[in-house]
């Protein structure tokens, strides 16, 4: 059956959007990925957090602008306009505590294979889940970012690549890198 396990940071994700969920009044369930079928991503809008990890955010981001990426022990964010870009890299090989940055993928799409909304928020290690987490549901990061962005933008399938420093082990505010919007 796989693990059921979840890690650290990705409860604190899930810790912050089921809040923001609960005072919004939305219902919610909360399932594993290996109890997720197409059926439940049928059922209505989906927030999926994390990356690598999960088969239905690989699968359903990749046709996406950016996407998650990895060779061997580096996991970089791809951008499909220059795919040779692999400055949004994390090498795995450096210690957990080591790192000094993290770089997290936040997206909201209307998916065309399930017709549903789909919110992905993922890091490239649990430090970027926590800052996609920390972003999605901290309104002023979503005030910062309506400024200079295309008319409609609620609207239209979103993608924002996000930063975030790392010191001894602490995730730092998140900071847009790059963003698409269609």
């Amino acid at each position: 059956m796989g693990s059921q396990n979840l890690s650290l940071p990705d409860v604190v994700a899930m810790g912050r959007l089921t809040g923001l969920l609960q005072t919004k009044g939305k219902a919610f369930h909360i399932r594993g990925q290996l109890s997720t079928d197409f059926a439940h991503l049928r059922d209505g809008p989906v927030i999926l957090v994390d990356a690598f990890d999960n088969d239905w955010t690989m699968r359903l981001t990749g046709p996406m602008p950016f996407t998650f990426e990895r060779d061997h022990d580096t996991f970089w964010i791809k951008d499909r306009r220059n795919p040779t870009r692999r400055d949004r890299a994390v090498n795995y090989r450096t210690p957990y505590l080591d790192l000094g940055e993290d770089y997290a993928l936040l997206s909201r799409t209307l998916d065309p294979t399930t017709a549903r909304m789909v919110v992905v928020i993922g890091g490239l290690t649990g430090y970027g889940t926590i800052a996609a987490g920390e972003f999605l549901t901290d309104p002023s990061y979503f005030e910062a970012l309506a400024k200079g962005v295309p008319r409609g933008w609620e609207r239209k399938n979103i993608q924002l690549v996000l930063a975030t420093k790392v010191i001894r082990g602490t995730s730092g505010p998140p900071r847009v890198l790059d963003r698409q919007f269609w």
